[in-house]
């Protein structure tokens, strides 16, 4: 019952400045940004949970193939050398998925810190961020 009262007394004087209820009014702002933020964390998220099962799956046919590919050098060696490299790219490929993830994440980062900030105080804050 108190939490409603807070909620509902802070919402009534959201336009009045300096008075005892301005920290709950702070909070609620917050709140609202942090839960911003969170939602689109998670949407950046996707990329990078799903982006290791698809190499767990990639690895698996990399693994399962070397008999294959063993059996086609053996074969024809002229031919085989050509379809040992290609198959040495396709199992550097299937692992270099998190690593480029890191470097464009790397980035991104570095392109946000060199935005110019509207205050002395950092390079950027969430609230600026939100608008």
């Amino acid at each position: 019952l108190f939490n409603i009262m807070t909620y509902s007394l802070a919402d009534s004087l959201k336009y009045v400045g300096h008075t005892p209820i301005d920290q709950p009014i702070e909070v609620k702002r917050d709140s609202g940004l942090f839960d911003w933020a969170k939602t689109e964390a998670s949407q950046s998220m996707l990329v990078s949970t799903t982006a290791p099962k698809f190499m767990d799956v990639l690895f698996f046919i990399f693994i399962a193939s070397t008999p294959i590919v063993m059996f086609m050098v053996v074969a024809n060696p002229q031919s085989g050398f050509k379809v040992a490299v290609s198959y040495v790219v396709f199992g550097l490929w299937t692992q270099s998925w998190i690593p480029m993830m890191a470097i464009i994440t790397s980035w991104y980062q570095r392109d946000i810190m060199s935005i110019p900030a509207p205050s002395l105080a950092g390079p950027m804050s969430p609230a600026y961020m939100a608008m």
